[in-house]
């Protein structure tokens, strides 16, 4: 085979293998996708990763680098400072035999390529040299550097629709027929219950686990409730024995009247046994001029989105036996409910919640729905009024004997809402009824989550490498090294030429130059320029 073209092939490989590994090394930090390996983009328990591909490529770079570099010195020290021209006289480019020393010993030895820097003669191949020692060194840890890691988050959303009404979770058998005037709004009592004692809300299974999260836009009764105090002068209300000012035997009553509903009114007593807490519920306003009138209620709900009126008033601190609340303060709280609906959102397994600053007040008439919704406004919140029918949380009268006896203690929706004694305050009552609304509103989509608009979302996170396509330019030492190691000394010879380190071809190339073949002379290698450094 011609000893020539294996060089010449050889070189080729060692630049092939050269630019393979820059390629590599770009597509990894610019498109690593591109590579086909998920290992190189997901982080996996798996060893070939993207640290292991920098490493091992990034060491063939540099040995590819520092071989050819080596080959180009090689064999231009033969062709170019060693060989005569045609077999005659001085070489191509003839040299010192010390600058000969130094670049022979630049090709088989970092100690050499080292002493090169200080006292070699060609400053290309100096900082050649000296870059191809950092290239051994320096790219690995650079590149492995400017890789990172982070969360990749992903997502899939799946929207269904409600398909039953959306009032289906608020009706019950219970509260949507009259039943000679027994109809109770038992969902919301059991709602009121749980929220004034602070129970976790249910959670409906249409999310398994933390992946996964639901909005929803749900049907809704909402509350937005007002409070203020008024002074209870000479603390006449809710006591048992009224005032000096008046005769103990005669009962003072006094009456207070909602802001909204301006004809929904309530009174607190003095005397034996005083009323010291009265709440009402009450039609919407739009029935304001027949409150109370079962004709008339049926027929006089226009105004869309409303439901009812809650009006409450109350002084604390009139039981002895409890020391608690201020017995000096009238509590009055307004509340008005409308329907409507609002964004709820659950995360996984965990309760559902709701953003009350979503909600949307109906466009409709109750009447407008398919459920017979309209049923419960009618036989259970606004037949309330009448004085026989109690049948909501909101409705109740509680009064105190100078026995002891309390009403309160009858009623676990009252004594919930205002607490022990009627401790609580105007401002903790009214946020709790809202509290309760929204409670039950939760509850209703649990229980039947697909009379709502949902709106599924799976989110997927992957921790996924990055790579800073900057920290290439590191890639720049071993290409200059290379560049500067083979300026001008690009050449490739035959085996005959460029015998490399083969004792046996040297010494036979000494004899030849000598002219004899006579045994252990000392043999020299001739055509150099002189002796000088």
């Amino acid at each position: 085979m011609n000893s020539k073209l294996v060089n010449v092939s050889l070189s080729i490989g060692l630049v092939a293998v050269f630019v393979t590994c820059y390629v590599l090394l770009i597509i990894l930090f610019v498109n690593a996708s591109a590579l086909h390996l998920d290992s190189l983009v997901v982080v996996q328990n798996w060893l070939l990763t993207p640290y292991v591909v920098v490493n091992v490529v990034t060491t063939l770079l540099a040995s590819a680098a520092l071989a050819f570099a080596i080959e180009c010195v090689d064999h231009a020290l033969w062709l170019n400072h060693l060989n005569p021209i045609n077999g005659v006289g001085l070489a191509r480019n003839p040299v010192t035999v010390k600058e000969t020393s130094r670049l022979a010993q630049w090709t088989v030895s970092a100690l050499g390529r080292l002493n090169y820097i200080i006292f070699g003669r060609s400053y290309a191949l100096k900082f050649g040299g000296l870059l191809l020692l950092a290239a051994t060194i320096a790219p690995g840890p650079v590149l492995q550097a400017g890789i990172s890691q982070k969360d990749k988050t992903s997502s899939q959303t799946l929207i269904t629709p409600h398909s039953v009404d959306v009032w289906t979770p608020w009706i019950t058998l219970g509260n949507s027929q009259y039943r000679a005037g027994s109809a109770t709004d038992l969902p919301l009592y059991s709602a009121a219950l749980a929220s004034n004692q602070n129970l976790e809300l249910p959670v409906t299974q249409v999310c398994s686990n933390n992946t996964c999260s639901v909005t929803t836009r749900s049907a809704a009764l909402f509350a937005q409730c007002t409070s203020r105090t008024l002074a209870n002068t000479e603390q006449r209300m809710g006591r048992t024995s009224c005032s000096n000012t008046y005769e103990s035997q005669v009962p003072l009553v006094e009456n207070y009247c909602s802001t909204i509903t301006p004809s929904l009114c309530a009174n607190l007593t003095c005397g034996d046994p005083a009323v010291y807490a009265n709440f009402l519920t009450g039609p919407d306003p739009s029935c304001e001029q027949t409150s109370g009138d079962y004709l008339a209620n049926s027929t006089c709900n226009t105004l869309p989105g409303t439901w009812a009126t809650i009006f409450a008033v109350w002084v604390g601190g009139t039981d002895s036996l409890s020391k608690k609340g201020n017995p000096n303060i009238v509590n009055l709280v307004d509340c008005s409910i409308e329907y409507g609906n609002v964004t709820l959102s659950q995360k996984g397994a965990a309760p559902p919640t709701i953003d009350r600053s979503t909600f949307e007040k109906s466009q409709y008439l109750l009447s407008g729905y398919s459920s017979n919704i309209a049923n419960v406004r009618q036989y259970v919140w606004h037949q309330a009024v009448n004085e026989a029918t109690k049948n909501t949380p909101y409705d109740f009268t509680l009064r105190l004997g100078s026995t002891g006896w309390n009403a309160m203690y009858l009623s676990a929706a009252a004594e919930g809402l205002l607490g022990e004694g009627a401790s609580n305050n105007a401002e903790y009552v009214a946020r709790q009824i809202e509290r309760n609304f929204d409670w039950a509103t939760l509850a209703a989509f649990a229980r039947e989550p697909n009379a709502s608009d949902i709106t599924r979302t799976i989110t997927t996170t992957t921790r996924v490498y990055v790579f800073r396509p900057a920290n290439l330019a590191i890639l720049i030492v071993p290409l200059l090294g290379t560049l500067l190691a083979c300026w001008g000394r690009l050449r490739v010879g035959s085996r005959e030429e460029v015998p490399g380190y083969d004792p046996v071809a040297i010494a036979r190339r000494g004899r030849a130059l000598m002219g004899g073949d006579t045994g252990y002379e000392k043999y020299t290698l001739l055509h150099v320029a002189d002796t000088r450094i």
